[in-house]
Parts: structure tokens; sequence; C-alpha cells
């Protein structure tokens, strides 16, 4: 077990072994501890097998290093029985939920849990795989299998020291830094609404608030049912529907073109398997509309748009669209009206404290505000509305349809993107005021505000992946006149989708595989910086090895193999000139499988002081080659828009 004091900076490592017996020294450290243990997963594992540790500790000290070792690998065993899906036989699940559920003296604060469930099994959230978004100079998994037999060796135990030092605790400290404000936020909701959300993510965090003010408002006193009782239930409260009847609660609007009458009509009549992808094509649009249960889009793909010296690019988005078709329409269950009108109590507070400057609340209000809509839409939620939210979101995209039949009637005004939270078009500058009618009638039909955008240029790999160089924002009033108008000194870069995102916009547990890809197509379509010329000067451009990096979490049912050798199954490794090629092989097989056909790589799991990409056999050619193909696509794709 290793331990690190945060602040003294001292680390503590506990082991039972052949050779001494730490178990006391464990013990007695944690018996009297009451602070804070963080930790990666340690609710669900580590201090699963700590607390068994301690209640059983008399038992155990009175044996010998193997009984001891012995009986904690196999609690350890039955932890993973126990969560594997419920495989886990009756015994064990009961075995390990009395311990799971013990109270400890300390407050658990697991970064694992901010992740919700969804995205840590989707994202494939590991310790080992945000230690390489952190940059950490090693990247080790565990170097012996967990069967394995330590015996008297000296040396591998001291290997087992250093990996969970380095990497167990090492990287979980870095995590900390880098999460130090999603921490600061659970204290804020602790200290200011009594909620004790250490381990919370913020979907859990948004649902214990609004269920404990539910409760307050709707719990009868006099009722016989202990408060935590019916707090309980209502927790455990869901709704199952065999039909969705969604058409009633769309508002009524009336479209001329036959394309959005039939789409409009089918979701009157609730018959959304009946929807298709069409061409919509009216004067200068045309575009092909994809239009479902959960969002409307258009297809763009490799495309770049620029406008002519005498046209503007326009992106329309309504603000804050959720909570305000949720506080127009009342799109939830008529029984949660109370939880409503918390919310859009809320969508007000916060727009409060952003004036008033307090960050924590402005921040806390908008977590909230942000995951309502998909609790909402979760049937493992108390707040499941399934007929309110898909209202919610064909109400959201009834509005684009309607602003793009209204822009297309006019000559001069191409509409080429379009998803359910805004549109973008192409006008000539002597509409911009037509424009602004437009956008004034939808948000007098829907009771929304639009907020604009001009734009110097977009990019698009596809629907969800793009770059665009903002010049100008704005927003219009009644007089149809631009208010809330801001020019760009130095344009401002949206990036959207895993090509065009670096730096910031990548959130923590998504991938950072060869940064370098989409830095350079940026550099190429907004500051025309050759690839060739942007990546082989990486000093002048900033860049560093890992920008060149990748790296791969093969499943376990593999052995990954680098220059005829077994090695881990998390690896990270750049595209190189003398390197090899990395192979994977399925276990109980012979045959092995190119993981990168098309160029070796050298592994770089340790990285020293020099982060220099000149001092690396990085092979260039292949990454401008990557960059080369993208642009190839995109330019090719523009001659035929045009």
């Amino acid at each position: 077990v290793g331990v690190k004091d945060y602040k003294e900076k001292v680390v503590y490592s506990f082991e039972v072994s052949n050779r001494k017996n730490e178990l006391p020294n464990l013990y007695n450290f944690f018996k009297s501890f009451n602070g804070f243990l963080v930790s990666f997963n340690g609710l669900h594992y580590d201090e699963v097998v700590l607390k068994y540790v301690f209640v059983n500790y008399h038992n155990l000290i009175s044996g010998s290093f193997i009984t001891i070792t012995k009986q904690i690998k196999d609690f350890s065993s039955m932890i993973f029985k126990d969560s594997a899906d419920g495989s886990g036989n009756k015994h064990s699940q009961s075995e390990v939920a009395k311990y799971r559920n013990l109270k400890p003296n300390w407050t658990s604060i697991d970064l694992f849990c901010y992740w919700s469930v969804n995205t840590r099994k989707s994202k494939k959230t590991s310790l080992k795989s945000l230690a390489i978004q952190l940059n950490w100079d090693e990247i080790q998994e565990l170097p012996f299998d967990p069967e394995h037999l330590f015996g008297n060796n000296d040396q591998e135990i001291e290997k087992l020291i250093h990996y969970n030092l380095k990497n167990d605790l090492g990287v979980t400290e870095a995590l900390f830094e880098k999460m130090k404000p999603d921490i600061a936020l659970r204290h804020y909701v602790l200290k200011e609404y009594g909620l004790a959300c250490w381990s919370y993510d913020e979907p859990k965090i948004a649902s214990e608030y609004l269920l404990e003010y539910y409760c307050q408002k709707t719990y009868n006193v006099n009722s016989n049912e202990p408060y935590w009782q019916y707090k309980k239930r209502i927790r455990d409260t869901r709704v199952s529907i065999d039909t969705l009847q969604y058409g009633h609660l769309l508002p009524k609007l009336e479209f001329e073109t036959p394309a959005f009458k039939k789409v409009y009509d089918i979701f009157l009549n609730n018959k959304h398997n009946d929807l298709k992808n069409f061409i919509f094509e009216n004067n200068d649009t045309k575009l092909v509309i994809a239009p479902s249960i959960g969002g409307i889009h258009s297809e763009n793909d490799y495309c770049k748009i620029v406008p002519g010296d005498d046209e503007y690019i326009i992106d329309a988005d309504i603000a804050s669209l959720y909570p305000t078709l949720f506080e127009n329409f009342r799109f939830l269950r008529p029984e949660l009206v109370t939880v409503l009108d918390r919310y859009v109590e809320m969508k007000y507070d916060r727009i409060e404290a952003k004036r008033t400057k307090d960050n924590n609340k402005q921040l806390f209000l908008k977590k909230v505000l942000n995951c309502f809509s998909g609790l909402a839409d979760s049937e493992y939620s108390w707040l499941y509305s399934p007929n309110e939210i898909k209202a919610l979101r064909i109400t959201g995209q009834l509005m684009q349809m309607k602003y793009i039949e209204l822009l297309s009637k006019h000559k001069g005004i191409r509409v080429f993107f379009t998803n359910t939270d805004g549109t973008t078009c192409i006008i000539k500058k002597n509409q911009l005021s037509v424009l602004m009618a437009i956008a004034k009638e939808i948000e007098h039909i829907f009771g929304v505000e639009w907020e604009f955008t001009i734009n110097n240029k977009m990019v698009f790999i596809n629907t969800n992946t793009y770059i665009s160089e903002i010049a100008e924002e704005f927003m219009v009033d009644d007089n149809l006149q631009m208010k809330n108008h801001y020019v760009h000194e130095k344009p401002k870069i949206k990036r959207k989708g895993a090509y065009f995102k670096y730096g910031k916009d990548i959130l923590l547990g998504d991938s950072v595989n060869s940064l370098v890809i989409p830095k350079a197509l940026e550099q190429y379509f907004i500051y025309n910086v050759s690839p060739e010329d942007y990546i082989t000067t990486p000093e002048k451009n900033d860049l560093t090895i890992f920008d060149f990096c990748s790296s791969r979490k093969v499943d376990k049912k593999y052995n990954v193999i680098y220059n005829n050798q077994k090695i881990q199954n998390v690896n990270r490794y750049f595209f190189s000139n003398k390197g090899h090629h990395l192979m994977k092989r399925q276990k109980g097989c012979t045959t092995l499988e190119h993981m990168h056909k098309d160029c070796p790589v050298t592994i770089l799991n340790r990285v020293n002081d020099d982060l220099n990409p000149q001092k690396y056999d990085v092979n260039y050619k292949y990454y401008i080659n990557q960059v080369r193909q993208f642009i190839q696509k995109i330019e090719c794709q523009q001659l035929e828009l045009f």
C-alpha cells in the first residue's frame, strides 16, 4: 500500500512479504486518520480492500505473511467477480457489499467517479490513459500478472513498489492537481447546499440537488412515512412506456415547403421511424438534411466555406436552447412541475450570479442546467420524461427548419449547415437586415433569442468536426439593430471534433493522439502555413515530442508484440523512420495483426527531460501525409461545391 501526504509531501509504503510485515503500521496509520483520502477507483476497489483488512486485522495479524496475503488476494478476486456485470455469486456479492458499505473515518474523494458510468465505459477511462494525457514521464502497467507469486525475490518486490509509488501514487497526484477546480466545486456545493458530493459525477450532483429540493417541497409531514424513506422512494421511481406519444406536445406551426411539412407531420403523428434524409433545395440553398427524434443535422463532409468580398458567413445559435424550451413549453412530466419551476429559477439565478461575479454559484448552476436534459432523457433517472424530452428535442429542430425555410426564400442567401442548436448561411452583406428580421420572427414564434457570429471561414471534415474563424459576435434588438456587438481584434477560433481540437478544447479523458495533426490543419486553413513548414520546424512552433505521440489500449485478450517481444497492452509511441511495426496477437492464436500497417513506431513509455522532437527519430513525412490527405479531401470537395 502506497500513501502520500499531499501537504507534507511525505510518502508512506506499507509492505507485507517474506521480508517484513508492516500490517500493524498500516492499521495504526489509518485507524485514526480522518482527513481526505484521494484515490482513483478507490470506492470500488482500494478502499474496499482496506476496509476488509481493518475489519479482519486481528485475525490476519496472527497468521504468516503467506496467510495474510492469500486472504487479501482471495478477497480482491471476489471484488472483481462481483463487479463483472453481476457474474459473481450471491455469497461474494453480499461479502463485498458488507465492506463496500462500511463508513470509514476518512472522507473519500474518488476521482474516477467524476466521470459518469457511461462515459467511463465508452471512453475506457483508466489511470494509464489519463497518465498519457497528462504527459506523465513513465507509462507502465502492473509489471506482473495478478496471479504472480513473488516468493523471496527482493528485486521483483522493489519493482512492484516502484510501480505503485511512481505510477499509481504519482499519476493520482498529478490528476488531483489537474482536477482541483472540480474538487473545489464539490466543496462549494457541500458548504452552500449541504450535499456531500465529493465522489459524485455532475449528473448525480444535479439529480441529488433537485431531488432534495423536490422532496422538501412535496413531503407530507403528517405522513407515517419517514422523510428518508420518502426520498428513497422518489429516487427509485422509474417510468416505463410502451409507445412514445409526443406529437400533442409540439408547438403549432405552418410550413410552406413540402419536405418540411412532411417531417412536421411525421413528428405530429409520432411516426419518427418514417424519417429519412432528404435534399432541401430552394433558390440558392441546397443541402442534405437528416432529421431524427434526437436532433437534426445537415451533411457537411470535407468542405471549406469562404465568403466573397460582398458576403458574410453568419452562424446563428439559440442562446440557452434547452433551458429556454423547458421554460416556454414545460417539457417535463406534469407531476414534476415543482422541479421544473426550480429549474427555471436556476436559469435566472445563474444570470444574476454571472452579473455579480459569483463564479462558484454560476458554475454550479451551469452544471445542473446542462445535466438536466440528460437526466430527463435517462430511463434510470427519477426525472425521466420520455415523451416530453423527445418533444423538446424535436421543437429545437422545428425551429431550425422554420428558420431555414424563411432564409431560403431569398436569393443571395445560401444555407449550408444546420444542427439542433443553430444554422449557418452565406448572405450578401446588404441582406443582413433581412436575416435579422427573419431571426426576430423566429424569436417571437418560439420565445427564444439568437446569438450570431460573423465568420471569416469555416472548414468541415464532417458535420460534427469543423473549425471556424470568428470575426464578430452580436445579438439583435427589437429595432433590428445589433446589440452586445463585439469585434475580435484577433479572430477567435472555434474548434469542434477530434480532428481539430487540441489544448484546452480537449476534455480530460479524451484522446490526445497525434495533436500535431489538428494543429497543422489549423495552421494551414487559418494561417496559410504549409504542413511541411509547420511540422518540420517543431521548436519554432512550440511542438514537443508529445504532440507527435499516440497511444492504444489493447484488449487483454491480445498480446502486444513489438520487435518480436511481448510488451504491455497500454503504450505511448510516435511514428518513426527506424522503429518497428506494432503488432497484436490474440491469445491462443499464432496470427499477427498490424496495428499501424503503414508506418513503424518507436515506443515512448519513458521520457527524459528533453522533449525536442528533433532529438527523436520522428517520421515527419508520415504526419505531413496525414495532414495532406485531409487537405486534399477538403479542397477537392471544395471544387465540387462550386
